[in-house]
């Protein structure tokens, strides 16, 4: 019935995009979690702050190691912490950890709330005292802390704007990283495309824009370092590193360069975990379309895909779309270029422009030799019927963009690295 509306108010013009008619709140469940997190917070904060200053005086005055600087990756389970640990574990002590592996290990290698909390910290709900007990635990322990926006150990408790300020009171570097939708808004984002997937993919999303605003500018005052690969500098007030790439992949081996012989038909394959965001339906239906015309190909989409599994996808095919809409890369298309599938994904040329001109010497070569098919709503369909029509070309095409891909993570490693030493102070 539902779908059958959606539907039928197309053929209107009409877009339905909440499909239930329900206010994304109910006032009383809200209420409820509100007033329990108020009570555990004020329960909680004098005997935090006794256990704080007492740490603050401990570490004062017991003598410093120079050894090794200590590293902590969290708070909740994105792959990019996963992968950064790797690249700086032969020179760091590093420890990823999360209050709750809802990954199931797949963005996830290190610490869990279960392993430093007794039981009754951790409860149902390890956001509650758990707060508390990992943050005193991650600064007793840490000298680095590497966070998102809305990573913090505090960050659901009512005193999270205390937290940047402890870090500088206990003498803590603190690298911050975007990763979306930490700092993504829907008042700022001027992609009309995005915002839509953000209303439609979580109806609640806008409750929080408030605090990201907020957050996004009070942290920058405090910590040491931001990192802003992409566009996060049109939701950011202060980046330290800029970047169009700055992805980091520390074990490249795994991923073996394959690229299928092609037998009379070329596979091509689509996967996102927010579809509407990445332009999921239309790009189902221009292949739709396509098939109308030529029956050289084979299709599939997927949505919400395991990363294993999509990894394991990739493996069998010669084309992988990311997305035609949010005009920077992700980590599956860079995952993609490495098993040396030929990738068609949004490049926005005003991004483009904006990093030509922070570093014209590199980026005009950069661009020049990305190894990207860079599509829209207008060309997708061309794009493809190029790239069909041409079929004894792409695997030439396929190994240029293995070669190039790791080159550019290669040189990402390096200098990441050169980044984090001078933090540290190691050279």
């Amino acid at each position: 019935m539902k779908q059958g509306l959606k539907d039928n108010l197309a053929r209107y013009g009409w877009i339905l995009t909440n499909e239930d008619f329900k206010a994304p709140f109910d006032f009383k469940q809200e209420f409820r979690y509100y007033l329990k997190r108020y009570l555990v917070d004020i329960l909680a904060v004098f005997p935090f702050l006794i256990i704080l200053i007492a740490l603050y005086f401990y570490k004062k005055f017991k003598p410093k190691n120079d050894s090794a600087n200590k590293m902590i990756f969290g708070t909740h389970p994105i792959i990019s912490f996963k992968l950064l640990k790797g690249v700086l574990k032969e020179d760091y002590e590093c420890t990823v950890f999360v209050f709750h592996d809802w990954s199931k290990g797949n963005f996830h290698d290190g610490v869990v709330a279960e392993d430093i909390m007794p039981k009754w910290a951790v409860g149902k709900d390890p956001y509650l005292f758990g707060s508390y007990w990992a943050f005193i635990w991650a600064l007793k322990n840490f000298d680095i802390f590497h966070l998102y926006f809305d990573g913090g150990f505090l960050e659901r408790t009512i005193w999270w704007k205390l937290e940047p300020i402890i870090y500088q009171l206990f003498d803590k570097k603190v690298i911050l990283y975007p990763y979306g939708a930490d700092v993504w808004d829907t008042f700022r984002n001027t992609n009309r495309l995005s915002k839509l997937g953000q209303m439609a993919f979580m109806p609640r999303y806008f409750s929080l824009d408030f605090k990201r605003i907020q957050r996004t500018y009070y942290w920058s005052k405090y910590v040491n370092l931001i990192f802003g690969p992409v566009n996060y500098i049109d939701f950011l007030p202060r980046i330290d590193v800029l970047a169009f790439h700055g992805h980091v992949i520390d074990n490249k081996e795994k991923y073996d360069y394959s690229f299928p012989e092609i037998k009379g038909k070329v596979k091509i394959i689509h996967y996102a975990n927010h579809g509407i965001r990445k332009g999921s339906h239309f790009i189902k239906q221009t292949f739709d379309n396509l098939r109308n015309e030529r029956d050289d190909f084979e299709f599939e989409s997927y949505y919400g895909l395991p990363r294993e599994i999509a990894l394991k996808k990739l493996d069998d095919i010669h084309i992988f779309i990311e997305q035609i809409t949010d005009g920077f890369l992700s980590y599956s298309a860079v995952e993609a270029l490495l098993k040396g599938k030929i990738v068609l994904t949004n490049l926005s040329e005003n991004l483009i422009d904006f990093y030509k001109y922070l570093n014209y010497n590199y980026y005009e070569n950069f661009f020049d030799e990305l190894p990207i098919i860079n599509v829209n709503s207008s060309n997708l369909k061309d794009k493809i019927t190029e790239l069909l029509n041409n079929k004894e070309n792409l695997e030439v095409f396929s190994k240029k963009s293995e070669k190039f891909i790791r080159k550019m993570l290669n040189e990402n490693e390096k200098a990441y690295k050169l980044l984090i030493s001078h933090l540290t102070n190691k050279i």
